[in-house]
């Protein structure tokens, strides 16, 4: 084999056995080797001594996630956060993803694993919303994962919203995240979160007793065809529409449009496919993976999200950059 061919070979080998690196990452976070180097730097053996670790496979990953850039090893054999991961490894930091980390392995890993037969026979996958909808502990977890992002994402939308308001409706609400920053800012408004019964029983723990009062929770699936309640100054789609059926996803959009209070705001929040920072690789590989997860999605670009709120009569679209791969375009309702 000549060099020129052992790259492309190379290059295909290093594709399949990519979840060598997501699997390391995960028992990272998973184990708790993680939150206890976010306390202090530790050998292999204390580490060992203080998680109930097996020694050998237990330095052979410590091993693998240094060499991979997420730990450090000192001259003194311990073990600690690499500075520029530190952040986001650290469960005390408000950057903390690895709940999210968790998220995208214990929910995709399935899902993906069935891509074979998804494409040999067209049969559709059991999706997400199915497995939320049937297991509280599932919905829960899922809802502490993607709470990082949302709060993020709150952080860098707010600002964009015009108050003060008089009512929100989040729909497709999980941990409620946006909802719970413009109650804060807007003590008079009050709010409808709609989600399943499973998840609702999560949200309900990251609202605080004063913001339990002015919230309504709905227990329904945000595809159902009746009408969503009320008319609202704010309502938020709350990354659901790239794992709405194809089908669906126009009727949804005009249900929220039409919840829309007179000079009202519409704000979608999703991992657009167009997203300038990313690479087509990985875009086209989260459309696939949208597909899978919700049986018959796909990733939605900014134009098809604009295209579907201006189709609706929104007017004054405005895309907003949160700083991560996931953004929001905020959309008005003529008066």
């Amino acid at each position: 084999m000549t060099a020129g061919e052992a790259a492309p070979a190379e290059a295909l080998l290093r594709s399949a056995s990519a979840f060598y690196f997501s699997q390391s990452l995960y028992a990272l976070v998973k184990l708790g080797i993680a939150a206890s180097l976010a306390r202090r730097a530790a050998t292999a053996g204390e580490l060992c001594a203080e998680l109930s670790l097996a020694e050998t496979p237990a330095a052979l990953l410590l091993e693998a996630c240094a060499a991979s850039g997420y730990l450090e090893r000192g001259a003194d054999e311990r073990y600690r956060l690499a500075a520029a991961f530190e952040p986001y490894l650290n469960p005390a930091d408000e950057r903390y993803a690895g709940d999210a980390i968790a998220n995208v392995v214990e929910f995709s890993y399935d899902a993906w694993s069935g891509l074979t037969e998804h494409v040999r026979t067209g049969a559709a996958p059991v999706s997400l919303q199915q497995r939320r909808a049937a297991s509280a502990e599932l919905a829960r977890r899922s809802t502490r994962g993607s709470d990082q992002i949302a709060r993020r994402l709150a952080g860098a939308i707010a600002p964009h919203l015009a108050g003060p308001v008089d009512s929100v409706l989040d729909v497709g609400c999980g941990s409620a995240a946006l909802t719970r920053r413009l109650l804060d800012a807007w003590p008079a408004a009050r709010a409808t979160l709609i989600d399943l019964a499973t998840v609702l029983s999560a949200t309900a723990d990251y609202l605080t007793p004063a913001q339990r009062e002015r919230c309504t929770l709905l227990a329904r699936d945000a595809t159902a065809p009746e009408p969503f309640p009320g008319r609202h100054d704010v309502v938020i789609l709350s990354n659901v529409v790239h794992v709405v059926p194809a089908g669906e996803l126009g009727a949804l959009v005009r249900r929220a449009c039409d919840a829309t209070a007179a000079n009202g705001t519409v704000v979608v929040t999703s991992f657009f496919v167009d997203e300038p920072s990313s690479d087509t690789a990985f875009t086209s590989h989260f459309s696939l993976s949208c597909h899978l997860l919700s049986g018959s999605a796909r990733g939605l670009s900014c134009a098809q999200a604009r295209a579907l709120l201006e189709a609706c009569g929104m007017t004054r679209l405005r895309v907003v950059e949160t700083g991560s791969t996931t953004r929001a375009i905020l959309a008005a309702r003529r008066g």
